[in-house]
């Protein structure tokens, strides 16, 4: 884009939109996200307006259009009309507003089934890194069902896994 007046400022900064434990990340600070994304937001406006300058957006506010029915349906049926709705204007996107939960989320275990919910419960229990073979021993929870409730765990972050295949261990964050 050709924005070499911006400073990015890359370095280690805390997110507030990521869990507590886990918000600091290696990026562009508040404010150089901030003017990009104005920036952005300007260009697309401009460019948008360019665009409904040249026709490519449809008809104008107000405007009949015929939507024909599914050809399936009867050849003689005739055609609907419907007016479009007048667009949605939005000056801004508040970007001065900073990123906030809305609310506490149950615990991730929940959406993983009997199995993820034991594993979990055990982890909580048991501080530290484990192997497979003890998750399951203590959790009681059978090898068939492990792979879904542990790879459910790892993609909601609810566990961690260390190293891979016969070597991996595994803890709660």
């Amino acid at each position: 884009f050709g924005w070499t007046d911006l400073k990015l400022d890359h370095d280690f900064h805390v997110v507030p939109y990521l869990p507590e434990n886990d918000r600091i990340r290696f990026t562009t600070s508040d404010s150089a996200r901030r003017e990009i994304l104005l920036r952005l937001t300007d260009l697309n406006r401009e460019r948008y307006q360019e665009e409904v300058q040249a026709g490519l957006h449809g008809p104008v506010d107000g405007a009949v259009i015929e939507l024909s029915d599914h050809k399936d349906k009867q050849r003689d049926v005739k055609r609907k009309k419907h007016t479009c709705p007048a667009p949605y204007d939005q000056e801004t996107f508040f970007f001065d507003h900073r990123s906030q939960k809305a609310v506490e989320s149950e615990p991730t275990y929940q959406n993983h089934g009997v199995a993820g919910k034991k594993i979990h419960e055990w982890l909580e229990s048991h501080h530290g890194w484990h192997t497979k073979e003890e998750i399951l021993e203590g959790s009681g929870v059978d090898s068939g069902s492990w792979a879904q409730a542990i790879n459910d765990l790892l993609e909601k972050g609810s566990v961690t896994k260390q190293g891979e295949r016969r070597g991996a261990k595994y803890r709660t964050t």
